[in-house]
């Protein structure tokens, strides 16, 4: 199976147990169109890397990558604020997302986007100290989800203004190439409130992210080559972490090991879960 990845092929006829949460990152991604891959392509060099430990087995927190062991307590705290458990399965937490996501970012980000994501962990900590007096950890439930809501916003801003400054270089006809900028001097600083009521194209977020989590946007027009927001990053990491382990392949969503005939009419009604995608 390591050779079909090298080799850059899939084996067209996998062994149910061979199947390894690499190869299910794998088919993951490529069922997404790629759109969890916000490390890029590098994902599939880290692959042929190998798997490491994620998380003690005791529940202990322990450094992974370049993350410390309580960066991947807030990793995992931020996770299942995102997936968090519900009467039906467990939520990110159990599945250890967040050494998961300490694990692709070393394995597969380049330098510039680690720096913005490992940066955004101290941005959402100080968001919440901002609107809450309290840190990520101590927060409660209803305080997490608010600050992480707002992030979310914030990121669909930021991520939406990257894209059309994609289309317009495309139209123009320049080269986009990912890659970090250096930053403008001597931003202003709006509010969201000033953000949404002003013009779209006059207020979008600044590709430095320096205000991110603050509940403010820097003027500017975000580059087409600009590195994702860090909550979007976080985010995508959470879901395909959390959708490719045990629990949410068999708890979350509904797998079949052996699913026989096909069944191109199955019945699904609304809040049923999801069927897990086989290979």
């Amino acid at each position: 199976m390591a050779n079909d990845f090298e080799n850059g092929t899939e084996s067209q006829t996998p062994s149910p147990a061979l199947l390894t949460r690499r190869e299910a990152v794998w088919r993951v991604s490529a069922m997404l169109g790629g759109v969890a891959l916000v490390g890029g392509t590098s994902l599939l060099a880290a692959c042929e890397r190998g798997e490491r430990p994620a998380a003690a087995a005791d529940g202990a927190y322990k450094p992974v990558g370049k993350f410390t062991a309580q960066q991947v307590a807030l990793l995992d705290e931020i996770a299942d604020t995102i997936l968090p458990t519900t009467a039906r399965s467990p939520g990110a937490k159990a599945a250890a997302t967040g050494a998961f996501m300490a694990l692709m970012v070393t394995d597969s980000y380049r330098a510039p986007e680690q720096q913005v994501f490992t940066d955004g962990l101290a941005k959402i900590d100080a968001a919440t100290q901002q609107a809450h007096r309290v840190g990520f950890m101590q927060a409660t439930p209803a305080q997490r989800t608010a600050v992480l809501t707002a992030l979310d916003r914030e990121a669909k801003t930021y991520m939406d203004a990257r894209e059309r400054a994609k289309t317009l270089a495309a139209a123009s006809g320049q080269r986009v190439e990912r890659g970090p900028q250096a930053p403008p001097e001597g931003t202003q600083v709006i509010t969201d409130k000033q953000a949404a009521s002003d013009s779209a194209d006059k207020n979008l977020p600044d590709q430095r992210q320096e205000n991110a989590g603050t509940g403010e946007i820097a003027s500017g027009t975000v580059a087409a080559d600009a590195p994702a927001h860090y909550f979007r990053m976080m985010k995508e990491l959470a879901m395909l972490g959390f959708f490719t382990s045990e629990i949410g392949y068999t708890k979350a969503m509904r797998y079949v090991e052996s699913p026989g005939r096909y069944e191109p009419c199955a019945p699904y009604a609304p809040g049923d879960r999801a069927w897990a995608p086989h290979a």
